[in-house]
């Protein structure tokens, strides 16, 4: 019989790899057997392989390679769009309506399937560790992890009838009293000069606003301090709080002279409506750059990763400001097509599939994300063949493909007054 001693995860996970990784120890070690003691690995290159080779040699790939879990789209197929890995394994092991587990299931298809969160709730801060803790994705996947099982755990207390509430730590883990104490403890870190980064915190501290959402940082606390311990709440709670501080400095320090130093070229680019927008192209591998650009209501950011720093190797971002709503199918589109042509070697042809949301097999070097309205040569969670087009072809296709949007759409336009008319005439 197959047994499992590996899980594979990418690097940067966000809540649904950990609450996969979660089911998978606590409910699948029938089904897939070893998996509950298997150690986790975080890949950023899976190899090329089926997942069903990996799975033959006792490696259980999450989220890649076709598996199960394998919510991304490929070669056109649209992928599993209400889905997410977490979704898929509770399927398949038969969980989902498994009463302790209803909250869990509701936030993490939410958050992985619109890519939305609050402040302060698991995933804003899985992606304060991560950024933290770059080369180390295990700080945020122990974190949430922690979390997760003893969300689980006191949920079965409770439909078991044994939970019971315990005004001390109600108390100890509130707003206030959480941040009072993250406050005190870090008193001789203080700088007058970063209160810009502390003021959020502060601020969060003084909204004693009930809030009964389970995954939000003081509810998190809550329920280590029920399942373990207050100490060990107030250590959980200082990690999401310390890498928030340090999330907010970066941004308004780092990210800024990243942005400044390597901005390469700002020029105008057509939006909807006969907007006028922002385009940037930027040389950093920094991990707010984008979040940055959009601060500065740049529309489109073409992020180079330098070769010489960090993992970047010359990969190549496309990221977009959603507030400007943006096709950039028609980009991805204009990339894969040049990207042949570069190369010499002409396979996909059709529009409708050189337009497809995700990854096509022929042409691995992109993949469009339409609900992101990005279109990336490689992210910080997965690696790509690196693209031989230069900066100067994707700050031209990238145009290109915003003008085409429009086109299609004045075409749309004709068509439909034509008709009407026709209909009119017709009468």
């Amino acid at each position: 019989m197959r047994t499992f001693h590996t899980i594979a995860v990418h690097p940067d996970d966000h809540p649904d790899e950990a609450a996969t990784i979660s089911a998978l120890r606590r409910y699948g070690n029938e089904m897939f057997p070893g998996i509950n003691s298997s150690k986790i690995v975080h890949w950023w290159k899976f190899p090329n392989l089926d997942a069903s080779v990996l799975e033959a040699m006792g490696i259980f790939p999450i989220g890649r390679l076709g598996s199960f879990t394998d919510e991304h789209p490929n070669n056109g197929d649209g992928g599993k769009k209400d889905d997410c890995s977490f979704s898929l394994l509770g399927k398949k092991l038969g969980i989902k309506k498994n009463p302790e587990i209803g909250d869990l299931w509701d936030y993490i298809v939410s958050n992985d399937t619109s890519g939305k969160s609050r402040p302060f709730d698991m995933a804003r801060i899985m992606r304060a560790i991560h950024f933290r803790y770059p080369t180390d994705s295990n700080v945020a996947l122990n974190w949430s992890l922690k979390n997760i099982e003893a969300h689980i755990d006191q949920k079965m207390l409770m439909l078991l009838g044994k939970f019971v509430r315990n005004e001390g730590v109600e108390l100890a883990t509130s707003h206030s009293k959480l941040v009072e104490g993250w406050l005190e403890r870090r008193r001789n870190q203080s700088n007058p000069d970063q209160n810009f980064a502390i003021n959020p915190i502060v601020n969060y501290g003084k909204d004693n606003t009930p809030c009964d959402h389970p995954f939000v940082l003081p509810n998190m606390a809550r329920t280590i301090a029920y399942q373990y311990s207050i100490a060990e709440a107030l250590e959980f709670s200082d990690l999401g709080f310390d890498t928030i501080y340090h999330d907010q400095l970066h941004f308004h320090t780092t990210a800024k002279e990243e942005y400044d130093k390597g901005l390469k070229k700002i020029e105008e680019v057509p939006g909807p409506n006969g907007q006028r927008l922002k385009m940037a192209t930027v040389e950093s591998d920094h991990r707010q750059i984008a979040r940055y650009a959009r601060h500065n209501d740049i529309a489109v950011l073409i992020q180079i990763k330098p070769s010489d720093r960090g993992w970047g190797n010359g990969f190549v971002q496309i990221h977009t400001n959603q507030k400007y709503d943006l096709d950039m199918s028609w980009v991805a589109m204009l990339l894969r097509q040049e990207e042949q042509k570069a190369r010499g070697n002409i396979v996909v042809t059709d529009e409708k599939l050189l337009r497809a949301d995700g990854n096509l097999k022929a042409i691995p070097q992109f993949f469009f994300n339409q609900s992101l309205a990005s279109v990336s040569n490689a992210t910080l969670t997965t690696w790509a063949p690196p693209t031989i087009l230069n900066e100067e072809d994707f700050q031209k296709l990238t145009t290109r493909g915003l003008e085409i949007v429009l086109e299609k759409k004045k075409e749309a336009e004709k068509i439909i007054k034509k008709r009407v008319r026709d209909l009119i005439f017709a009468r």
